[in-house]
This record gives C-alpha cells, structure tokens and sequence, in this order.
C-alpha cells in the first residue's frame, strides 16, 4: 500500500536535481501561532554540478532558485515543482493549499569553506489550515488504497489496518499543530506498537544511517511526548530553544567550483553580507530591547 505519510517537513523548500549536488543541507523552521504561519529557512552548502557535462543544466538549476523556483526536498522527504503544479482540478483545497507556499528572500554566497552556497527564506501562510488539507488529502489516498485489489497490503495486522481504514474514513487529522508543538498520532494494535519498538531500536542503532535515519534521530530531540494508548499513537514534538527546530543532513559529496565559476560568468553577484552562520540564525527572535 503506498500510504505517503504527509508530515510538516513535506513543506520543505530546496534547492535539488540530478544534475546538482548539495554537500551538506540544513533546515530551521519556527511556527508563529498569532499569525498561523510557519517560517523557514533551506540552507544548502557546497552546491556543485554532479558533472562537467552537468554543468549547463546545473547553471539553469540555479538560476531557477535564485527567481524562487520551489523545488521541495529535504532528507529522504521531497518532490518538485512540477509535482506541486500537477494536481488534479477537483482537488482544489490541495491546490489551494500548495499555493500557500511562498518564498521570501533567496541568498547565493561562499560558505566558510569558500563553497558555492544558498539559502532560502520562506512561509506557509494559514498553515493549520494546510495542515487540515494535507490530512484529508493522506485520508482519500488510504481509502482509495484499501479500495485499490492491485495495491500492496500495509505491513501491520489485520486489527492496525482495520484501524487506519476506520480512522481515514471519519477524517482523522493524523498532524496537528498545538501552541509551537506538532503533534503525530495515528492508530495501531499493541501487538504492532510492540514490534515497531523494536524494529525501530535495531534500525536507529546501524552502524551508517542513512539520512532518512539521520533525521529521524534529530527529531527525537524534540520529543516531549511519545506513547501508545488505547490503540493510538501520540508523538508530540516541540522546540527546545527560542521557538526553532533546526536540522542537519549531510552527504560526503565531492565539490567542484566549476559550477560556481559558470555562476560568476553567468553574471550572478555573490551576496558578500550573507554567511551560513547567519542563516542559521535567520528564525531566531530579535534579543528584547534594552530599556
């Protein structure tokens, strides 16, 4: 069954193609509850193309992202523009919701390694609401799978799926936002919660996680609830400090600067004010005024 799980991080913007690698990505996001919009800041460093031949796609990648192309991806979690635009017309609360996605300021200087880098500042505007339709849109896929002969059976018992299908048809919100803390919860027998535990605890201790692993560990940080009641799930997570959640994923890439060579005789200006240092700490609060 191919149940995407719909998270808040699947409204991650970021700079990815297979034309481009990214060396290493960072991710700070920091919901403002009066205004109901999430803000965010995608950081990417050592942007390079993935070859010579790469190089012309790799420059119009860039360009791309420095007009403020949404291209989402982060970790294992991502899909493009184009995914974003090709949505079916009688989902208009999807393609509203997409649409509440908007990129604020985009930066394209040399990290502390004298690396081709960016960052982009963006927001999801009404994001509760978002957050409703995206629940909704993951309840029609579950029903349509369980509807679906063809479709691969969910890897829990009989009692978990008769949960999921039951739950998806009373329109569960299966992400909430409470405060600055989003919460998870979804169903699932003590039998499955039990294994899950367990397969859990053998795949989070590999030796080389990959970075689906990486940012799941990194999420564990921000736990302040996780536990199993009557059937259901409940995972709460909230910031620690100053409202952010802030994450890291890295890949070991090679870099090259021919692609940052392409960007200067493209005539794109390096913005010399702008570090990663500083857009790390983009979302951070202002320090209150001295009176």
């Amino acid at each position: 069954m191919r149940i995407s799980i719909l998270v808040p991080l699947a409204l991650l913007l970021l700079l990815v193609g297979c034309e481009v690698t990214v060396d290493r990505q960072a991710l700070s996001l920091r919901y403002d509850y009066p205004s109901d919009t999430l803000e965010g800041m995608c950081i990417y460093e050592g942007i390079a193309a993935s070859s010579k031949s790469d190089l012309p796609e790799a420059l119009e990648i860039v360009s791309a992202y420095l007009e403020g192309a949404r291209q989402i991806h982060f970790g294992p979690i991502g899909f493009t523009e184009e995914e974003m635009e090709d949505t079916d017309q009688s989902q208009a609360d999807l393609i509203w919701g997409k649409r509440q996605v908007a990129i604020d300021s985009v930066h394209l200087y040399l990290d502390d390694e004298g690396r081709l880098s960016g960052a982009q500042r963006f927001h999801v505007s009404n994001f509760s609401r978002v957050l409703s339709v995206l629940n909704q849109n993951l309840n029609r896929e579950i029903i349509e799978d369980f509807q679906d002969e063809e479709s691969e059976p969910l890897e829990y018992d009989a009692r978990t799926q008769e949960l999921v299908l039951r739950f998806a048809q009373m329109g569960w919100s299966w992400v909430s936002i409470e405060g600055d803390e989003f919460v998870f919860q979804f169903p699932m027998s003590l039998e499955d919660w039990r294994a899950t535990q367990k397969d859990f605890l053998h795949w989070a201790m590999e030796e080389e996680p990959d970075s689906g692993q990486r940012l799941v560990l990194q999420l564990l940080g921000y736990v302040q609830q996780m536990g199993w009641e009557d059937e259901l799930i409940t995972i709460r997570l909230g910031p620690v400090f100053n409202g952010v959640f802030h994450f890291e994923s890295f890949y070991d890439e090679d870099y090259d600067d021919g692609l940052l060579e392409e960007v200067k005789k493209a005539g794109y200006i390096l913005d010399s004010d702008f570090d990663s240092t500083k857009a790390r700490l983009a979302l951070d609060p202002p320090a209150p005024q001295e009176r």
